[in-house]
């Protein structure tokens, strides 16, 4: 994952024991720059068991703002092992800091209680504050069963202390459609005819709206939509399974309160 704090960036990557999707290893590094040429490291979070770990650990993503009654980083970890612990996989559990800056201080959450659903399929988290509600929310890819969605869909979830979790009733947040598929002018101009039927071909395989990020635009830009306030999303669409896998935009017209906050109040 990658955020900006002050002028600097920092991102997060699990470290791996064996080649692939899934990285079993005992730590995440968090590397940051503030050029993007030259970059520091070390060590941000280290789970139990040292060397010899049997976590594994995908996506994360780290945002700021207020734990246990004090300033903090908080990192969403999607976690696929011990079975103990992630029940039916994925799950996501949690690391903070209260350090200045996201370097330094990491702990790792004790997974038996910080945790979100062991029950179901819960991964590739995104983790936000807002301070005019004290909860932290957290977005994330559940695989559906239920009709009339059967897919792989993004829900959104909040807390105020990671031990107890409300559910937004207008879940799934985000689904996949056919517009998912329309290929963006800029694409129009650089896809080959080749690419550009492969994408086409992928549509009758769409079987997610996953790996959601999100951003709150407060000024207008170029590209933007003409109101502001207004909220930036990206995610993939297609399906991971079949070598079609890509990248769809799109825009909330509002601002990041109420793209969190309505879903709990409809």
């Amino acid at each position: 994952s990658c955020m900006v704090a002050n002028g600097v960036v920092y991102t997060f990557a699990g470290n791996t024991a064996h080649p692939g999707h899934g990285r079993q290893g005992n730590e995440i590094t968090v590397f940051w720059s503030t050029d993007l040429h030259t970059w520091n490291n070390s060590t941000a979070v280290t789970f139990p068991g040292g060397n010899t770990t049997q976590y594994t650990s995908y996506n994360n993503d780290v945002w700021r703002g207020e734990f246990d009654g004090k300033p903090s980083f908080v990192m969403a970890i999607e976690l696929g092992a011990p079975s103990s612990i992630v029940g039916a996989g994925f799950t996501i559990g949690f690391a903070v800091t209260y350090a200045d800056t996201p370097t330094t201080g990491w702990t790792f959450l004790d997974a038996t209680k910080y945790i979100y659903n062991t029950h179901y399929y819960s991964a590739c988290p995104a983790i936000w504050y807002l301070p005019s509600s004290g909860y932290w929310y957290v977005i994330y890819l559940r695989a559906w069963k239920e009709e009339p969605y059967h897919t792989y869909a993004e829900d959104i979830v909040r807390t105020k202390d990671f031990l107890t979790w409300e559910e937004a009733p207008t879940n799934p947040f985000l689904w996949k459609t056919p517009a998912d598929q329309a290929i963006s002018p800029e694409g129009e101009r650089t896809l080959n005819s080749t690419q550009l039927q492969h994408v086409a071909a992928c549509g009758a395989k769409d079987a997610d709206a996953s790996d959601i990020d999100f951003i709150p635009v407060t000024e207008a830009c170029e590209g933007c939509p003409p109101s502001t306030p207004s909220v930036y999303i990206n995610y993939n669409w297609g399906d991971q399974g079949a070598d079609c896998e890509f990248l769809g935009s799109a825009w909330y017209n509002g601002t990041i309160e109420n793209f969190l906050e309505g879903p709990f109040s409809a």
